[in-house]
């Protein structure tokens, strides 16, 4: 933990992903890509406790193929050993629905949009314990079983219907052991609602893939997750992830993102008060979708990345990225000396909470 024992945890959208299958592996390995550079320097001036990473080439199955380690190892020396315990979750991009089609040609005609199977995954680093034998995921949960579902009609052929799945990514559940007490990490990364046409396929999904959120943590009665269990996610938890949805503006849609961040069970000051993370820099910023959003997590303009921690959960402190004042620490002789912000069209966000409102017994 920080200095001023707070918990902090952060999320990043960190576009290390390509079309051809381990070529960011081997990017990587080099040790000398000025970008991932500049994306080292913003996690380790910011040094969560625990982070989440969107858009990390992944084999697909899950389990890190060597990026995530050699990422530790070549960009983060100095913060290597803060990490030991990392996780990586199966995902549905690049997932063909045959085992023998080939979607390199057609990453639309996959479970995920995506060129290979596991092209922008998610990776979960931690400074504490991964209870892996808890972990639950709603990965492979069909679109057509949800209730009032918005899957496009007569789009997609009848038998890609029937096992077409809600998350274009995955939905988990990762429960991290600090000091004793379970804090549960709901992770995501729904699809951009653009890129479609007249049947609003993206947008509908990612409509859909926000509500599975709220399904998970109410236990809706449709829904299972991959073990069959049918049980809500209990608190504490904390939901994450690059949800490609902004309340106000954008092509999402608003009232499904409002419907999450204004639930009963999330903490009202981390999603819509006094405690949204904010930054000075990006209020000055002129997005191409939206101008001077004090908010804003992407460089359109728009509030795309969260951290929703559950209602019960104090949160102290929070900050997006866009520059080094909204670190949560003064600059160190780290290798931030020369810390930018532009690796990422995201920006990192980080909110500290205390960890003594963990313990609910």
């Amino acid at each position: 933990m920080n200095s001023k024992q707070a918990l902090r945890i952060a999320q990043y959208n960190v576009a290390m992903t390509s079309s051809v299958q381990g070529e960011v592996r081997k990017r990587v390995s080099t040790g000398g890509d000025e970008r991932l550079r500049k994306i080292a320097s913003v996690i380790a001036a910011t040094s969560p406790d625990i982070l989440l990473l969107c858009e990390v080439d992944q084999c697909g199955d899950g389990g890190d193929d060597g990026t995530i380690k050699q990422f530790l190892r070549k960009y983060l020396t100095d913060q290597q050993e803060n990490y030991p315990y990392f996780y990586q979750p199966a995902v549905n991009t690049g997932k063909p629905y045959k085992q023998k089609d080939n979607v390199k040609n057609q990453p639309d005609f996959a479970q995920g949009y995506g060129f290979h199977h596991g092209q922008y995954g998610f990776a979960l680093l931690s400074r504490y314990p991964i209870c892996t034998d808890e972990i639950r995921s709603w990965q492979k949960v069909i679109w057509q079983s949800m209730p009032k579902n918005r899957m496009p009609a007569d789009y997609y052929p009848a038998w890609v219907e029937t096992q077409k799945r809600i998350s274009s990514k995955s939905h988990v559940m990762i429960p991290v052991d600090i000091g004793g007490t379970r804090i549960k990490l709901i992770a995501c990364h729904p699809t951009p609602p653009v890129f479609d046409g007249d049947e609003k396929r993206n947008y509908s999904r990612n409509a859909d893939e926000l509500r599975l959120i709220r399904d998970m943590i109410e236990g809706a009665d449709y829904l299972c997750d991959d073990g069959e269990c049918s049980d809500p996610i209990e608190p504490p938890f904390v939901i994450l992830g690059d949800l490609n949805a902004d309340q106000y503006f954008g092509d999402g849609d608003r009232e499904e993102i409002g419907r999450l961040l204004t639930h009963p069970a999330i903490h009202k000051a981390t999603a819509t008060g006094h405690l949204v993370p904010a930054s000075h820099r990006a209020k000055r910023h002129a997005g191409r979708i939206a101008k001077g959003n004090p908010f804003a997590t992407h460089e359109s303009g728009l509030r795309l990345d969260y951290i929703l921690p559950s209602a019960e959960i104090s949160p102290l402190d929070s900050r997006v990225v866009w520059s080094a004042n909204d670190l949560p620490r003064p600059r160190e002789a780290d290798g931030t000396a020369d810390f930018s912000t532009n690796g990422s069209d995201h920006r990192l966000v980080w909110v500290d909470i205390d960890p003594k409102s963990l313990n609910l017994g």
